[in-house]
């Protein structure tokens, strides 16, 4: 009988290590091991070899037990996404001891060492990717503070390895982020760009389109916008169908912004108040939101030292002021849990707006970038006649709670323009010549034209989308100021 159990047993094994050896069960209670279908499918779209090389010094194990734990589960996900790839996925585990072909194979890739005695040995911990083209993407070091991002991170890197077409972003601005037309028109002439936008190109596709534009570019994968202040009814019936056709949107918009106020060409003439607001009132209202117009956000905890200039006796006498619309936001402020905003430490924001939700939206509001408890609302005209009145500002402001800058938005939206496309402006242009014609003036040409308008109109509304395809994926920011060189 003991010999039939004994026999039994080791048949079982081996079967069951044939049968099952694919099989993993997670039984840890935050379900670690367990990955999103999003990284399931981009693993089963895979359609090239990837390899993947995990460096891992064995050291940090016994150096660091928390860093070595972290790495073995680093080492288990990984191991999981090469089961789930069929194979597309290679892994190649590696333990760059000191003077050895692994450690300059690590520096050689771009693999941060980090020094874990005082003799100077460097430990490596980090991830190295390449596709059939050698394209690669790095992992320098594998930061514990970003553990909960992991599958995240790991998955962005297979993506882009899979897919090592750029992303395009298309940016609407109203503001010169790529440079002054001087700049870009003059030969030799110093580039002026943001650096921003230098930040922007190195990551992405970027495509810049007119505030006036009709119609957003097929191959968009994020549009940017950036402050549209001119923005007009048939652009942003373009952004608002771009939107129910289920693309990416990341609109940054303010009420007062300091950075175009102090354009010398807005300064010019009698009035001391200058206008230099981004709104999209239409569009914000059927995401779900709104950026109250005349509301500017300050916050007295947050508040930045400034110079700002004094009544008295000498005109130019300064005194340095906690100036309250001026923000220095910290950790506190951002949303740690979103991927976004986990990672800053540092925003400077100047005389921001408020996002709010209204009433019955069908969107999820998500914040991610708030004052602290003593926020408040400052006076906009105070803010609009700029450093003068820096000191008024300060004295009047008043803070009574928390106020959201930004905020990511998600769901189902309907369009914020139920009657399909605005009438255009030409058709009514020619309404109005053919309407106050002469008596024995010939319009033909005129009423052909205005036909073939016409024509086009009615196309342009039976393609119209009440409705998005997919869920609203957006993110509205009530800030441009951050993104100034001067504020970066």
């Amino acid at each position: 009988g003991l010999i039939v159990i004994a026999a039994l047993f080791i048949a079982v094994t081996i079967l069951s290590t044939q049968l099952f050896r694919s099989a993993r069960l997670d039984l840890t209670e935050d379900q670690l091991f367990t990955l999103s279908s999003g990284t399931h499918q981009v693993l089963k779209e895979i359609d090239e070899p990837i390899r993947l090389r995990f460096y891992s010094s064995s050291r940090i194990a016994e150096e660091l037990p928390d860093v070595g734990i972290y790495a073995q589960r680093v080492q288990d996900m990984l191991e999981e996404y090469v089961s789930i790839s069929g194979g597309m996925v290679q892994l190649e585990v590696l333990d760059p001891e000191p003077f050895t072909d692994e450690e300059d194979h690590a520096v050689a890739v771009g693999l941060q060492g980090v020094p874990i005695d005082q003799g100077g040995d460097l430990v490596y911990f980090g991830l190295s990717g390449t596709n059939s083209t050698d394209f690669q993407q790095l992992i320098p070091f594998f930061d514990q503070q970003r553990e909960k991002f992991l599958e995240y991170d790991l998955t962005r890197l297979v993506y882009n390895l899979a897919n090592p077409r750029k992303p395009t972003v298309v940016v609407m601005s109203g503001l010169p982020l790529s440079g002054s037309e001087y700049s870009r028109q003059v030969p030799g002439a110093p580039d002026d760009s943001w650096i921003v936008w230098g930040q922007l190109k190195d990551q992405f596709e970027v495509e810049e389109i007119a505030q006036q534009a009709t119609t957003i570019p097929e191959n968009t994968d994020l549009l940017l916008l950036v402050h549209p202040e001119k923005i007009d009814a048939r652009s942003k019936y373009a952004v608002d169908q771009f939107v129910m056709g289920g693309g990416k949107v990341i609109a940054v918009l303010d009420p007062h912004s300091e950075v175009q106020a102090s354009d010398p060409q807005r300064r010019r003439g009698p009035s001391t108040v200058i206008a230099a607001a981004s709104n999209m009132p239409e569009l914000l209202k059927s995401w779900g939101v709104e950026m109250p117009p005349a509301d500017v956000i300050g916050d007295s905890k947050l508040a930045r030292r400034v110079q700002a200039p004094t009544l008295g006796p000498v005109a130019s006498r300064v005194a340095a002021v906690d100036y309250p619309m001026w923000l220095a936001l910290t950790p506190s402020e951002l949303n740690r849990e979103d991927l976004v905003t986990s990672q800053l430490s540092l925003l400077h924001f100047a005389s921001p707006g408020q996002i709010k939700p209204i009433e019955g939206a069908t969107t999820t509001f998500t914040p991610l970038i708030t004052t602290s408890d003593q926020g408040g609302i400052g006076e906009l005209n105070l803010a609009q006649q700029g450093s003068i009145k820096i000191l008024e500002q300060s004295n009047r402001f008043k803070a009574d709670g928390q106020y959201v800058l930004a905020a990511r938005l998600s769901g189902p939206v309907k369009s914020g323009y139920p009657d399909g496309p605005p009438k255009p402006a030409i058709i009514s242009e020619l309404e109005r010549s053919i309407s106050e014609a002469k008596a024995g003036e010939d319009t033909a040409d005129k009423q052909k034209e205005l036909a073939t308008e016409q024509k086009k109109w009615e196309q342009a509304k039976a393609d119209h989308l009440g409705e998005s395809k997919a869920p609203l994926n957006a993110i509205v920011i009530a800030d441009v100021d951050f993104l100034a060189d001067g504020l970066w």
